[in-house]
């Protein structure tokens, strides 16, 4: 009998916090005794760094989304290292697909080309997989009412359907900044019919009940 599939993605930022990132290791690593796992990793504030430099010397976007790829993708091997896993970053779609063929639990970077987040990656892996979860495990508690970071009272959502998500990232008074979800990937969530989790991974204990299918902190996804 094959194992359930699930995909995590994880925040660069976790990535770089390696008391984070140690605790999501043995976390991941339980995962992957009980599921089939993808994981999905951002490129922090790396990224950002060069795809800023980058953009000052105004040079075109798709040349700063493939520096913000490249970032992604050293996170990932580095995660990929932490794991015990040699085998490589995948560099598209068809590669991510003939490792999920060959039986490894493939760990992707955030973005196979210019244009594309890192949740429409996750959102396109755990499509292919029939995922019954993905988890998203980033910085934040989960989906708020307003910036948690400068508004102490903001208001946490425990569920909301991914249209309801998207209306409140798009209205907030900070938009953009949780860069949890966009038009695109929420369009193959909706289709694909997939759970969304977003927890905060600083937390792995939130990340391990998430992908079980319990109910941590954070905010639930569902489709409409």
């Amino acid at each position: 009998m094959s194992r359930p599939s699930i995909v995590v993605k994880i925040s660069g930022k976790l990535v770089e916090d390696t008391g984070s990132l140690q605790g999501l290791v043995g976390v991941l690593r339980e995962l992957i005794n009980e599921y089939r796992v993808a994981i999905v990793v951002g490129g922090g504030r790396l990224a950002r760094k060069y795809v800023s430099f980058l953009g000052s010397l105004q040079a075109p976007k798709s040349l700063m989304d493939i520096a913000g790829i490249e970032a992604s993708r050293f996170y990932a091997r580095v995660l990929a290292l932490a794991l015990g896993s040699t085998a490589p970053v995948p560099r598209s779609y068809e590669e991510f697909l003939t490792q999920l063929a060959t039986g490894v639990n493939p760990i992707v970077a955030g973005g196979f080309q210019p244009g594309q987040s890192t949740t429409a990656v996750a959102a396109l892996i755990a499509e292919a997989m029939r995922a019954e979860r993905l988890v998203i495990a980033t910085v934040v508690d989960g989906v708020f009412d307003r910036d948690p970071a400068k508004h102490p009272d903001a208001k946490l959502f425990p569920r909301l359907s991914i249209t309801e998500a998207l209306r409140v990232i798009e209205s907030s008074t900070e938009p953009g900044r949780y860069e949890l979800l966009e038009p695109y990937a929420a369009s193959i969530l909706q289709r694909s019919g997939t759970r969304v989790y977003i927890v905060n991974g600083r937390h792995p204990e939130r990340v391990l009940e998430a992908a079980r299918g319990g109910e941590p902190i954070g905010t639930l996804l569902t489709p409409d």
